[in-house]
């Protein structure tokens, strides 16, 4: 059996920022760690499996209580990839991929995922 790791005070407030912001330096910051090690702390933080826990559990109980799932992702997915000339449709696909993203739906490397981005924004542009 795994035991569970105790989060201090900085974790905590570093998860919490983190969930806010997405941005693992400045909620380094914000969580009070060194200005000067933000940027490394946080990226430690990131590598803890117990953190990276931690942050998927808050993130899909919100994802979940506001009815984000795969099937809205897909389903939303499929209806912009359906519409012939909508200039927003490449934003509301990068949307849904985020959403994807954040449910664990996608297991593509970001590279890939921001090429597909640019090959989607070309295919919507060819549309126009």
């Amino acid at each position: 059996m795994m035991m569970q790791q105790k989060l201090t005070l900085k974790q905590n407030r570093f998860i919490k920022e983190y969930i806010k912001t997405g941005n693992a330096t400045a909620a380094a910051v914000k969580a009070n760690y060194s200005e000067k090690t933000a940027r490394q702390m946080g990226s430690e933080n990131l590598s803890k499996p117990y953190i990276k826990r931690a942050i998927e559990k808050v993130m899909s109980k919100s994802a979940e209580e506001m009815g984000i799932n795969a099937e809205f992702v897909l389903s939303n997915l499929k209806y912009f990839a359906s519409k012939k000339k909508i200039k927003w449709a490449s934003h509301a696909i990068k949307s849904n991929e985020l959403l994807g993203k954040n449910l664990k739906l996608f297991h593509d490397t970001e590279v890939d995922v921001k090429l597909q981005h640019q090959e989607r924004q070309k295919q919507i542009e060819e549309l126009e």
